[in-house]
């Protein structure tokens, strides 16, 4: 499930990139599903007639099964101005789809960039459809980004692997914290 929240989430820039993707020559046939709802739904379904793209974007509206819906996805699009960490990028490598994301926040720790998907500026749509467009016209190319990002949330972001991240974090602070409050050799401690 996703908050249709703008500009944040730069849904509108998606948009505009698509207009720009729709004009193409040798551009094979697709449709962008846009999965989720918000305060910025009727503005994004009125930029989608605008730029003469309402047959090529489905409105899902809000999913709970989106585990259900990214294998039908060829490519999974995260055009956000900003973010966090982008759980929603980490499931989608999961499921082995190649990512095309904005190149903000804590996406770059997430997607490799031309190895597990491409990273594109914030708010540039240009861009974003020159991503889209090269993923498109080689599905290959596509599918190998598809299955190292899959490898790679199992090798980064499994639970498996940040339990063991987290563990390591704290017995290195319970080190620290230990020699920091071991007193010094042949230092005389009195208590009263």
């Amino acid at each position: 499930m996703s908050r249709l929240d703008e500009p944040k989430k730069g849904l509108a820039v998606m948009l505009r990139a698509l207009a720009h993707l729709a004009g193409r020559d040798g551009m094979p046939d697709w449709q962008w599903l846009l999965v989720g709802d918000g305060p910025a739904r009727d503005r994004l379904r009125s930029l989608a007639v605008e730029l003469e793209l309402p047959g090529q974007v489905i409105f899902t509206g809000m999913r709970h099964d989106v585990a259900s819906v990214l294998p039908v996805m060829d490519i999974f699009a995260c055009p956000s101005l900003y973010e966090g960490f982008g759980i929603a990028i980490v499931e989608a490598m999961a499921a082995g789809r190649p990512v095309i994301a904005s190149a903000t926040g804590g996406i770059t720790e997430i997607v490799v960039h031309g190895d597990t998907g491409l990273l594109v500026p914030p708010g540039d749509a240009a861009a974003l459809a020159d991503a889209l467009a090269t993923l498109l016209t080689h599905p290959d190319q596509a599918r190998a980004m598809g299955a190292r990002g899959q490898a790679r949330v199992r090798e980064r972001f499994s639970i498996e692997t940040t339990v063991q991240q987290h563990q390591q974090l704290y017995e290195s602070l319970r080190k620290r914290h230990a020699e920091r409050v071991r007193p010094a050799r042949g230092a005389e401690v009195h208590l009263s």
